[in-house]
């Protein structure tokens, strides 16, 4: 029979540990050591584990025989003797801590039985310390690959009720300013800030709880307190029988895609330059506002600004200055307006102001004076002062039309109309103004034709 060397028992039981030595022995172990059972307090620096070739263990003392065997892997590299848990009594379900162990004994067995499940750990020790080298230098290169890339890793204890963290690599710590040290045994959840209710976050949620794949982006904080976009990818890692023990997570800084889509979203829907809602935002909000004013038998009121004589400031003072007065307009109607109000920019100088859920529409023309007047004062802008006077005309819903651009074309009529009118009024006065200099010019000729110099002419 092959000598197996020397076993070691922390066994309390002494019907038990008569059980196990019997069996021992017949495996061919010449000795079997009982092991102290002071040496077996955990943590326990004095209980050595290297000369034994197999460790045999109570519950009771399995946690110290565990804690020594990862202190002995973690200083020699090697693999520390197969450790075999005995229970007496069989637990309600079983134990995450039983696959930490080489195998586990449930009594009750015969020797037969005992001597049979040993002789098949021992065999699958013998294999796995066949492969350890190869395997040491495969967990080398994972390591060394995972510390190399640029992709933030942070790697998550499944078996854990709060699932903290055990490992995060480089990428992560520069990605974040954490260290290692500062989120080892921590959710990753605190990088969200106060923004615990982000829609990215339910699809995590669900997917730790189904224990499947999943990738999402989020809003995570740093350190400092910077806001980032992270691309998270999260996979569960399962053992040999199929159990999820880890959650990997692997995240990408993707705030500047994130930014950029954000602003194609926006620029697609408002005006580049004022940041105005542009005509299909407008169209779509004065849709739901129909649909609104149905339901709730209200009115809706469609404002039409046409800033007077625009193309005379960009030809005196250049298309910068009136860019910077635009801009400044936009910002009053902006500050005029209700947060169910939209305000919109058509393009050139033209401005319009879409005000829903109007119960009283006597009230209009007293409120585009009112905003006429505000976005009428002195304008300083780009170096430049100005009076802005504006044309105005409005619609209203259902009055004048059932559909935007029903509602658009009369208020922009009625505003050509405003316009036309104020030009003619000017040009009256204009013309009186000319007639009366031309009756004033006449009057001084007269006078002058009467001088005493020309009735002495006239002599």
């Amino acid at each position: 029979m092959k000598n197996r060397g020397t076993a070691g028992t922390l066994i309390e039981s002494n019907l038990t540990r008569e059980l196990i030595e019997a069996s021992l022995l017949s495996l061919g172990f010449s000795t079997v050591a009982v092991i102290p059972r002071e040496q077996s307090i955990s943590p326990s620096p004095t209980l050595q584990l290297s000369a034994c070739d197999l460790v045999i263990t109570d519950a009771r003392s399995a946690t110290a025989v565990l804690d020594a065997a990862s202190q002995s892997l973690e200083k020699s590299h090697r693999l520390p003797p197969p450790i075999v848990l005995v229970r007496d009594a069989a637990p309600e379900q079983e134990e995450a801590s039983d696959l930490s162990f080489d195998g586990v004994l449930q009594l009750p067995l015969s020797e037969e039985e005992v001597s049979l499940r040993l002789r098949v750990i021992l065999h699958a020790h013998h294999a796995l310390v066949q492969r350890f080298p190869s395997l040491l230098e495969d967990l080398s290169l994972a390591q060394s690959v995972i510390r190399s890339v640029t992709n933030g890793i942070v790697i998550a204890d499944a078996t854990q009720p709060d699932i903290p963290v055990v490992y995060v690599n480089p990428a992560f710590e520069k990605l974040t300013g954490y260290s290692l040290e500062e989120v080892r045994g921590r959710n990753c959840r605190f990088m969200q800030g106060t923004e615990t209710q982000q829609p990215g976050l339910e699809t995590v949620r669900a997917a730790l709880q189904r224990q499947c794949e999943t990738s999402t982006v989020i809003r995570n904080y740093r350190k400092d307190g910077s806001r980032f976009w992270n691309e998270l990818y999260l996979s569960p890692i399962r053992d040999a029988e199929g159990r999820v023990r880890h959650f990997v997570g692997i995240q990408n800084d993707v705030t500047l895609r994130v930014e950029a889509e954000q602003r194609l979203g926006f620029l697609a829907h408002h005006d580049a330059l004022t940041g105005l809602a542009n005509r299909d935002l407008l169209f779509e909000r004065m849709q739901q506002a129909i649909l609104r004013a149905n339901r709730q038998k209200t009115s809706i009121a469609v404002l039409f600004f046409d800033l007077d004589k625009f193309k005379n400031i960009n030809d005196v003072f250049g298309h910068e200055a009136g860019d910077c007065l635009l801009r400044l307009i936009a910002s009053r109607l902006i500050a005029e307006v209700r947060e169910c109000d939209t305000a919109a920019r058509l393009g050139g100088d033209e401005f319009i102001l879409m005000l829903p859920d109007l119960t009283d529409t006597q009230e209009v023309p007293a409120l585009i004076h009112r905003i006429s007047e505000r976005i009428s004062q002195t304008a300083i802008s780009c170096g430049h002062s100005y009076n802005p006077t504006f044309s105005v005309g409005y619609s209203l819903y259902p009055r004048d039309g059932s559909n935007p651009e029903e509602l658009l074309k009369v208020a922009d009529f009625a505003m050509y109309a405003e316009k036309h009118k104020r030009r003619q009024a000017e040009q009256e006065d204009d013309a009186r103004c000319a007639n009366q200099a031309s009756i004033t010019d006449a009057g001084e000729d007269e006078s002058r034709s009467d001088s005493p110099e020309r009735r002495t002419l006239r002599s």
